[in-house]
């Protein structure tokens, strides 16, 4: 969830294309049109530098279940039942799975789960994956350190962006991120990233959640 550099965190990247961690100031959690705030989007990653296929609770053969950065009883994280209902809960719950996804990617190299997670209408969600997991995935290197934690979550009124049903604000933070080769030489680095940000807009498709945009939020 770094901002910035290549190294970075995804939600910086992602929501100033949606750089997801970058310093906001915070505001009421009920009142929408509180201020200052402003979303951007770019298409720097996080921290590399952290959803139209509805998810599913088992991970399919393509996805990864283990990988070189996976921590000590870590597992493929799996959507909660509460995630799976058209609520304000069920919006919250599938915000941060999506998040989940993202520190699972750092974990494995593998963008899969996260994809599964998104719609076509998150360029933002698809261009930190292929620009960060992806490219060092493809270059044989792999991130150690840079899970990223949900701190805070807001549920926002609907603003009838990409026919969105709810939007959740995610306060996130990630740790310090490094990328290496596979002779554990290191490549780049990014440091943590205790607060920032990003705004996720979710629809419920009739039978699940979807991540239609997500652009990190922004004071004014």
């Amino acid at each position: 969830m770094h901002f910035g550099g290549y190294a970075r965190f995804g939600v910086t990247a992602a929501i100033v294309s949606c750089a997801v961690l970058a310093g906001c100031s915070s505001s009421s959690p009920d009142d929408p049109s509180s201020s200052p705030r402003s979303v951007t989007g770019s298409s720097s990653s996080p921290s590399s530098r952290s959803v139209s296929p509805s998810p599913t609770t088992h991970p399919s053969p393509k996805i990864a279940t283990t990988g070189p950065n996976v921590r000590p009883g870590e597992t493929v994280p799996v959507l909660p039942k509460a995630g799976r209902r058209n609520s304000g809960l069920g919006a919250d719950t599938y915000a941060r799975y999506w998040i989940s996804t993202l520190s699972w990617a750092y974990s494995t190299t593998d963008s899969g789960l996260a994809r599964m997670a998104f719609a076509p209408s998150c360029t933002s969600c698809s261009r930190f994956l292929s620009n960060l997991i992806d490219d060092v995935h493809q270059a044989g290197e792999h991130f150690s350190g840079g899970h990223i934690a949900v701190t805070n979550s807001d549920l926002r009124a609907a603003d009838g962006h990409l026919n969105a049903s709810r939007i959740v604000d995610l306060t996130l933070r990630q740790e310090a991120l490094r990328i290496l080769d596979d002779a554990g030489s290191l490549k780049r680095s990014s440091p943590a990233v205790k607060s920032v940000i990003y705004r996720t807009w979710l629809r419920w498709t009739g039978s699940a959640w979807t991540v239609v945009d997500w652009k990190r939020v922004v004071a004014e």
